[in-house]
Order: C-alpha cells, then structure tokens, then sequence
C-alpha cells in the first residue's frame, strides 16, 4: 500500500473509498490546499485531500500541502497549524457524536452495524458525547438534489472534458 494518495473530492470521492477500505480519508476545508491544475469538476464543490493510514500520516501530509498557492486565486492566505502536533495531542473527550436514525443502517449488514457500536462505545469510554436518534430534515431533498448535481456533472464533463484541455486551458 502506499503511504499517500492525493485526490480530489466534489461528492465524497475522497470519503467514500476510505470510509470502505478502513484508511484514513481527509476532504480538507475549502481553499485550504490550492486546487492549480486540478481538472475542475464543480469549482464550488472541489477539494483538494488525501488518503492516509493514520491520522498522523494525514496531519504530515497536510502540513505540507496546505496553504497558500500563487497560481491559486481560491487558496488561503492563512497560516498552516500544526496539524501533526495538534493530532498527537489531542482526544475524543466532550467530542460529540450524532447518529441519525434515516438510513444511517438501512443496507449495513448487521456485523457491520455491530462494529459500528462497539466503535461508539469505545469512544463513549473515551469521555465522547453520544447522541443517539440524530435526525436530519429533508434527507429525501437532498438526496434529489445530489442525484441531480450527478447529471450535471456528467453533462458538463462531455462537454468540457480533459480533451478540450491543452497546457491547463480550455480550447
């Protein structure tokens, strides 16, 4: 395995494999890392991560890659903590955990879910807050938006795929 994967994510292309192949997977917050020839997909939505196995190995990497881009008119001018000093001290005591109750376990096989919660537990032993029954207004709205937001992605990129890309510019 490698140490390191750079990706981008517009709707969870970073999360999703990480979240399904037990890595660590970190869409960082927007502008954070520069996005200078990154094929755009949704500049609103775009983000620079990576996949890590650890969140150690993620605080060195963003230390690294974070700041501000000259070529990047979208990247921050803010300073870079100390992301791997921040990981190495810190811990889940008073960190609070939702767990929604629509189709968070609606097509998890139970082991999963069983994982899950001896998960939770660990955490609550930790000193986490657990907050059971979370529920999210509207699921079924933003699940149509993103079911949208997919089409448009799709007819975009037929349009302006990499094909039409030379050196970075549009043709």
């Amino acid at each position: 395995m490698v140490p390191v994967s750079l990706r981008t994510d517009t709707g969870g292309s970073i999360r999703v494999p990480s979240c399904l192949c037990g890595v660590v997977g970190m869409k960082s917050t927007f502008a954070r890392i520069s996005r200078h020839n990154i094929f755009p997909l949704s500049p609103s939505l775009d983000h620079v991560g990576c996949i890590t196995r650890s969140a150690r190995d993620t605080s060195v990497v963003m230390q690294h890659i974070a700041g501000w881009h000259q070529l990047d008119e979208n990247s921050t001018h803010k300073k870079v903590p100390a992301y791997a000093r921040i990981v190495k001290n810190s811990n889940t005591k008073g960190v609070r955990i939702g767990i929604p109750r629509k189709y968070f376990f609606d097509h998890v096989p139970s082991r999963v879910e069983s994982l899950f919660f001896d998960c939770i537990e660990i955490l609550r032993s930790a000193g986490s807050v657990v907050l059971h029954d979370l529920d999210l207004h509207n699921t079924e709205q933003y699940q149509r938006a993103w079911q949208n937001a997919g089409s448009c992605a799709n007819n975009w990129t037929s349009v302006y795929g990499p094909d039409n890309y030379v050196n970075g510019l549009l043709l």
